[in-house]
């Protein structure tokens, strides 16, 4: 049987606890040592009491009730119920995955945005200058065709008064 990854095991135990009796005595120790009978070596006993111990950190067991006899029970969340619809820690792999390539693709996307728009922003500046040139080419030309009428008058009085 091929070795599961910690992923896999972690889902294994969480599965396990869910389909547990609730008359069972499931200390923690017991299930650690069942698993362990169980899937023979798949998931060692300490390997099981540390993926125990993060299931209850993570919310989706529960450790809180002890039977008659003082021996801890647990029993799966219902934050953990929801988790296992969902799909457990794979398919919470398998989203983080889909999330992460879909930031690095907005991040190239973001960053090509920007490559163009700085090139947008180099030719909307030449346009902006050969504008501000043609028109002031154009203002200095209609300024001469209205001030040559009076140029000419001035000059042709000067003509006329040195005679």
């Amino acid at each position: 049987m091929e070795e599961l990854t910690p992923i896999q095991k972690l889902d294994y135990v969480l599965y396990y606890i869910k389909n547990l009796k609730h008359e069972q005595v499931s200390d923690a120790t017991i299930i650690a040592f069942s698993i362990n009978s169980r899937v023979q070596e798949i998931v060692p006993e300490v390997e099981a009491l540390m993926i125990i111990k993060k299931l209850i950190k993570d919310g989706y067991v529960n450790d809180s009730d002890t039977n008659e006899h003082g021996i801890k029970q647990l029993s799966v969340s219902f934050e953990g119920s929801v988790f296992i619809e969902r799909g457990g820690y794979s398919d919470q792999a398998l989203r983080d995955a889909n999330d992460t390539e879909k930031q690095k693709r907005e991040i190239v996307r973001l960053r090509n945005l920007d490559i163009h728009s700085e090139e947008n922003q180099k030719s909307l500046n030449r346009l902006t200058l050969w504008l501000a040139l043609g028109s002031g080419a154009l203002a200095l030309i209609e300024l001469a065709k209205i001030l040559m009428p009076a140029f000419q008058y001035y000059c042709h009085c000067q003509f006329v008064w040195q005679k």
